[in-house]
């Protein structure tokens, strides 16, 4: 670079060299924001679940207060996602649940802290299979194994059975070792 002299204002005007270093630099920061932008747009924000208004949701306790969470002690023993809450609204990939007074949050929370809430399977009172999200509970009696098949025997205490026996659980495993 070189300042130009007789000019009240000190201006500097780029040499053949400074120039091309200049373009080059430019030219691949914009080749970086491309790739960064190209991969941005592959992979995306992860959770992009979008909620029906009244469907059932998760709610992530991370990051949350520990006033709103119920506390079991240990904090890695707390359970990551807490109760099934109803979505109330949505505001672009925002959401707002219908919140307990006790917990005293805002109830608005960005899609990534929740996840869909799935109801466990049950059968109907009359012992004949429902269906939940395509797959079929099948009946007490038609899951029990027939002795000799692979039932599972409960694993004695350290320290009480013979090494062999400790690392069997099924029970057509369990002959004497030779």
């Amino acid at each position: 670079m070189s300042w130009t002299r007789g000019s009240p204002f000190k201006q500097w005007t780029l040499s053949r060299n400074d120039k091309q270093s200049f373009d080059l630099y430019k030219m691949q920061i914009a080749a970086s924001a491309d790739g960064q932008k190209l991969n941005a747009d592959n992979v995306g924000r992860g959770n992009t679940n979008e909620f029906k208004i009244g469907s059932l949701v998760l709610l992530s306790t991370q990051y949350l207060p520990t006033h709103a969470v119920y506390v079991f002690g240990a904090s890695k023993l707390a359970p990551r996602f807490i109760r099934p809450f109803t979505v109330a609204e949505r505001h672009g990939s925002a959401y707002t649940l219908e919140l307990p007074s006790d917990m005293r949050l805002h109830p608005t929370f960005y899609v990534g802290r929740l996840k869909p809430y799935m109801q466990p399977e049950s059968s109907s009172r009359d012992g004949s299979p429902t269906t939940t999200r395509g797959a079929t509970s099948a009946s007490p009696q038609a899951s029990s194994p027939s002795p000799g098949e692979g039932e599972l025997v409960p694993t004695p205490q350290h320290g009480s059975a013979s090494a062999t026996e400790a690392f069997c659980t099924f029970s057509c495993c369990l002959s004497p070792a030779i």
